[in-house]
């Protein structure tokens, strides 16, 4: 379970959000527990249920082939023992309420067994990143942002975001926290998913309807504020479901059936990280905070005026001093226009894939006749790059699309009364997703240069004539240029990564108003020359290669998957 134990394998890196005392450690010692069921509860970084332990970001390491949990009954036959699986998911199918949790929760005779994984899925190395809560406030600190990112520091990729969220209501801190994560970093909408914690498996009966009505209500609203409503701009979530987990936080695992249950739920978030195309840090964006953006908007007013003043006052020069001054603002306008051109275009006009939309059938132990066939269909508004299917315990048949087409379907069919899982992703190229602005982008780039090369020219035939007062339109020019330089920063929504997280250390955000919007101020004046070197460098690097999981497949034994779910075979495995 060491880091040391796999060093050489792909690391998956899990990020773990939530509120104050929402179980996000406990479930990270769940997550231990499950890669080495030996390893032993550590009580100090679990909250009391009133304060939480973690005050700062933590990262720790397991290492799995995320093998599969099961429950043994020990029976005595003619005074032999033998051993049989218990197949608990008919416990809902044949048993009342009461009956139910009565079974789950025996002890005599059960033993959770740690079965074997799936053929071909190799040994891995997980890094679990631990962050302090959110307390039910609406109040959201940069600072707390800033120390996740911190933590990201050196990871290449993140996998997979698992959001924890507390049995009960939800408060509007809450729901406000999990916006603001949301819209502050909108790459991350991929690869959410939300983990129900603290939640009594008694409750999974589907007869508890007190349960299950406010539970299916939190997940409508949970993901509203992931999908949104369905526009232009997020067209490729419109028909996406998000993923959702339900745990139990009770880490004693006395209950056989209870702990068997727990330790197959972390080994499907475990799969979900494995499955994903994973996010590159480096080329994530941000959408700036609410604070942010009144500081953004105030000073990008105040340069707007700044620059309109100077323009009017080079208006009132001779004419032969007017045009110079206006060739020059002219040139630096449109310099800086080709700057931001190639900045985009770099980050956008590449490989990358990018989720378009999916769907995940995850059935945990409710009843379903093993006959029982239903079909998925994705539909995607662009062409499909890739796409990934993720299988445990389900049987599919009649596949189609995918790669190079605008949908994906196929027949599915649970194998067994146990947990089934279809997930299954459309992906398309960054390049493809942006391909109206990289059009923009890519005009400016080429027609550009040309404009202010012909600029230039006229410019120096008109400064061949007019020698007198260069000096005050060369000052005047000076700060129309760094009101640009700095108008260009503060514009838009979104951020760089880097320059936030610098951002929060020089501390732009602390104090009163006018103090930070001088600090802000300052920051981008003081490392000016920096950030525009580190952008030409940046412009000039090859894109980055797509990760490619390649197409995930059913293992069923090398018989035909149609004929296998024809002849009710329950042969097959997961593959991630």
């Amino acid at each position: 379970m060491t880091a040391s134990s796999s060093n050489d394998k792909p690391t998956c890196n899990i990020l773990f959000l939530g509120e104050t005392q929402s179980g996000k450690s406990t479930l990270i010692e769940g997550f231990k527990r499950y890669a080495d069921p030996d390893y032993q509860i550590n009580k100090n970084v679990i909250g009391d249920g009133v304060f939480s332990r973690t005050q700062n970001v933590l990262t720790s390491f397991i290492s799995t082939s995320r093998p599969t949990y099961y429950v043994t009954e020990t029976t005595y036959i003619d005074g032999e023992e033998r051993k049989s699986p218990v197949d608990y998911g008919l416990f809902i199918e044949n048993m009342d309420k009461e009956d139910y949790e009565d079974a789950i929760n025996r002890r005599k005779g059960y033993e959770l067994t740690k079965g074997e994984s799936a053929s071909g899925q190799e040994e891995r190395k997980f890094r679990l990143i631990d962050t302090p809560g959110l307390n039910d406030t609406n109040n959201f600190d940069e600072t707390h942002i800033g120390s996740i990112f911190k933590a990201l520091e050196g990871m290449q990729n993140i996998h997979l975001v698992l959001i924890t969220v507390s049995n009960g209501a939800l408060s509007e801190g809450v729901k406000n926290a999990i916006r603001c994560y949301v819209n502050m970093l909108p790459d991350f909408k991929g690869i959410i998913a939300f983990v129900h914690t603290k939640i009594g498996y008694k409750h999974l009966h589907p007869g508890d309807e007190q349960f299950a009505r406010p539970m299916e209500e939190k997940k409508r609203t949970l993901d509203s504020i992931i999908l949104g409503n369905p526009n232009p701009d997020d067209e490729c979530f419109a028909s996406s479901n998000v993923t959702h987990f339900k745990i139990d936080c009770d880490l004693r695992y006395a209950r056989p059936v209870l702990a068997c249950i727990t330790q197959n739920t972390i080994r499907s978030m475990l799969s979900l990280a494995a499955f994903n195309q994973p996010i590159r840090v480096t080329a994530m964006t941000m959408v700036k905070t609410t604070k942010m953006l009144e500081v953004d908007r105030f000073l990008e007013d105040k340069y707007k005026e700044v620059i309109e003043a100077r323009n009017k006052f080079l208006g009132h020069k001779s004419q032969e001093q007017s045009t110079i001054a206006r060739r020059k603002a002219s040139i630096g306008e449109k310099e800086h226009q080709l700057g931001y051109s190639r900045g985009k275009l770099s980050a956008f006009d590449n490989d990358e894939l990018v989720s378009i939309c999916e769907d995940r059938f995850d059935q945990d132990w409710s009843p379903w006749k093993k006959t029982g066939i239903r079909r998925m269909s994705l539909k995607s508004p662009l062409r499909v790059d890739h796409h990934d299917v993720l299988i445990h315990n389900v049987v599919t048949s009649n596949e189609s699309g995918g790669k190079g087409k605008f949908y994906w379907s196929a027949d599915y069919r649970r194998k067994r009364f146990q947990h089934g899982v279809l997930h299954v992703k459309l992906y398309v190229k960054k390049k493809n997703k942006n391909q109206a602005l990289i059009e923009e982008w890519r005009w400016n780039i080429n027609n550009l240069p040309s404009e202010i090369e012909d600029l230039k020219k006229e410019l120096q035939e008109y400064e061949s004539k007019e020698q007198q007062h260069r000096d005050e339109i060369q000052k005047l020019l000076e700060e129309l240029d760094e009101n640009q330089y700095l108008l260009d920063r503060v514009r838009g929504n979104e951020l760089d990564i880097e320059i936030f997280h610098e951002l929060v250390e020089f501390g732009a955000y602390m104090g009163t108003r006018s103090e930070y919007l001088a600090k802000v101020e300052k920051f981008y004046l003081k490392n000016r020359h920096r950030f525009e070197e580190r952008e030409e460098y940046t412009q000039q690097q090859p894109p980055s290669e797509p990760v490619n999981n390649s197409i995930i497949s059913v293992d069923n034994g090398g018989k035909d998957p149609e004929k296998a779910m024809s002849a009710g075979d329950d042969g097959g495995g997961d593959v991630c």
